[in-house]
């Protein structure tokens, strides 16, 4: 009996300690980092609109950021690209699909530039509003998508993968009233 009481508190010793590696690993994963979609919170239709693909602060070392991004379509016209804020200037992929309304796109950070720990912009991504939402939550506007392909993440300067957690796009006023 004794012996197997020892090897009960050792099993759930053993899995209780594997529970916490297994936080902690998610955790690093993370890194505590970020990626949001932000613009300025009015725009009226026939007004060019740019969302910013901004790395939160507090990220690990990022020289890279991928994102599948999607927008609506019937309520804004895409653009172009510009680039983000320094140090992620190395454009690696761009793809618009306009018919299908999809973005995706990589762009990292030349090696002489360091890497960078967030709070700063890695893309713009350029509308113009065509028409009037009829329901102006981010998620009806531009938004990151779930893609086979293409994941949404950072990379370190070891090469590896970060999964961000992923912010939506803050609210946009369509109309000609402010947002509140």
């Amino acid at each position: 009996l004794g012996n197997l009481n020892m090897r009960t508190r050792f099993f759930h010793t053993a899995v209780s300690h594997a529970a916490l590696a297994l936080l902690a690993s998610s955790a690093a994963l993370a890194g505590g980092s970020s990626v949001q979609l932000s613009t300025p919170r009015c725009a009226a239709v026939g007004q060019d609109m740019v969302v910013d693909v901004r790395i939160g602060a507090g990220a690990p070392d990022v020289v890279g950021l991928q994102s599948a991004i999607s927008y609506n379509g019937t309520v804004l016209q895409f653009l172009g690209e510009e680039p983000g804020d320094a140090p992620f200037d190395l454009p690696i992929y761009f793809a618009h699909n306009g018919s299908a309304q999809k973005i995706d796109m990589a762009v990292g950070i030349s090696p002489e530039s360091a890497p960078s720990t967030g709070n700063v912009v890695a893309k713009r991504l350029c509308f113009r509003v065509i028409a009037p939402g009829t329901d102006c939550t981010p998620e009806q506007l531009v938004t990151f998508r779930k893609d086979p392909k293409i994941r949404n993440l950072l990379t370190d300067s070891n090469g590896t993968p970060i999964s961000p957690t992923l912010a939506a796009l803050n609210e946009v006023n369509l109309g000609g009233a402010p947002s509140l």
